[in-house]
């Protein structure tokens, strides 16, 4: 019998509505709880393009993320703001084996 995984493949741990504005500590324990709840055995989580308090850096979901076998991150690239994305620093980051990829949103 073959082994089933089941892998979300897009998850954003960002606030994106004021009246459930919460740590990004407690939306990364919310989201391991539904995972074990539907049975999701792997999650993508995409940081995004934009830094802001509802919308964590790469480097503070990576410190929160930290090494988790069951989650994986991709940096939203920031290019096209006043904070650009530093492509040196995500390169090592791919390299170091943190981040897994990048999405980039063209026009942004």
């Amino acid at each position: 019998m073959k082994s089933r995984h089941l892998i979300d493949a897009h998850v954003h741990l960002n606030n994106y509505h004021e009246a459930t504005r919460r740590p990004v500590r407690e939306n990364i324990a919310d989201l391991r709880s539904k995972m074990t709840e539907c049975g999701i055995d792997h999650a993508v989580v995409i940081s995004s393009y934009r830094i802001d308090p509802d919308r964590p850096s790469i480097e503070e979901l990576n410190e929160l993320i930290d090494i988790d076998d069951h989650l994986t991150l991709v940096e939203g690239l920031r290019w096209r703001s006043e904070s650009r994305t530093d492509l040196f620093e995500m390169e090592e980051r791919i390299r170091d084996g943190y981040v897994k990829g990048d999405q980039a949103l063209p026009g942004v």
